[in-house]
């Protein structure tokens, strides 16, 4: 399991055609939100998309007060298949070169599957599948030819097991990390390199959004983390060039067992853990 850096002292970077440029998404609250704080203190100018773009504003305003960061506020739907393809093209439009993509968009459900609407689980798999895919394939061409890159993938700690009555983002998820571990072979010393990104239980509105009556359950506990401290693990990772970043020991631990274990062992405590919370 890789070991994240710790947080390092901030220094401007350039390029030859001066700062870099960051893209994240879903930068209008939680991990997406703090990773986008992370990279314009580290020097990067900006690109965030989500959809409220009166979040991105505020977020835009609170770099502006604390960094000297640019941030260009492209808001997108990406659970509209076309909404990747439309936010590539208005980034050619505006001759912007991406030098780290962050696909942290991410929709959650916590319910029995086949209670769940059809629609839901399709906006799940094009947030959380399709649209990180589709990026990845859009941005690595440019970052091959230059020889340069940073993907990071912000899939879960869901990602190393099945997990009963969150079956879809579970799956999701695995999805991501394999997609990122097997590509980053595959762009093995390029100087491109792709990062999964595994959090666990993180404080933000995640939960309560993926429609569990008492969020509370999960965040109020001794190891679920600040969106900031998973931010400035994720992002020392991915610019270290990390395969993989689990933030936090207790979840690196969890990590371990879930590649070691029986997955129908994983998925039974699985089943009875979120039984209590469900």
């Amino acid at each position: 399991m890789d070991t994240p850096l710790p947080r390092r002292p901030r220094r401007p970077r350039t390029t030859a055609a001066g700062r870099p440029l960051a893209l994240v998404t879903g930068a209008s609250s939680g991990i997406g939100w703090a990773i986008a704080c992370e990279a314009a203190r580290d020097g990067y100018d900006l690109i965030v998309t989500a959809r409220r773009g009166d979040r991105l504003a505020d977020l835009a305003q609170i770099i502006a007060t604390q960094t000297s960061a640019q941030v260009t506020i492209l808001p997108e739907d990406l659970s509209d298949r076309a909404g990747p393809e439309r936010l590539w093209a208005e980034i050619e439009r505006r001759k912007l070169v991406i030098n780290v993509l962050v696909n942290n968009a991410g929709l959650g459900i916590g319910a029995p599957f086949v209670e769940t609407e059809s629609q839901r689980l399709r906006d799940l798999l094009e947030i959380n599948v399709a649209a990180p895919l589709a990026l990845m394939r859009l941005a690595l061409p440019g970052m091959l030819a230059r020889r340069r890159g940073r993907i990071a993938n912000v899939a879960s700690m869901a990602a190393f097991q099945p997990i009963p009555l969150m079956a879809a983002y579970a799956a999701s998820k695995a999805f991501l990390l394999s997609l990122s571990e097997a590509v980053g072979e595959e762009v093995h010393d390029t100087g491109v390199t792709i990062t999964a990104i595994c959090p666990g239980t993180t404080r933000t509105t995640f939960f309560a959004a993926a429609g569990y009556r008492k969020p509370e359950d999960f965040t109020d506990t001794a190891v679920a983390m600040s969106p900031e401290d998973v931010a400035a693990i994720a992002w020392a990772g991915t610019m270290a060039g990390a395969p993989l970043v689990v933030p936090g020991r207790a979840n690196r631990a969890i990590a371990t067992l879930g590649r070691l274990l029986p997955r129908r062992t994983l998925a039974r405590a699985a089943m009875r853990v979120m039984s209590e919370r469900h």
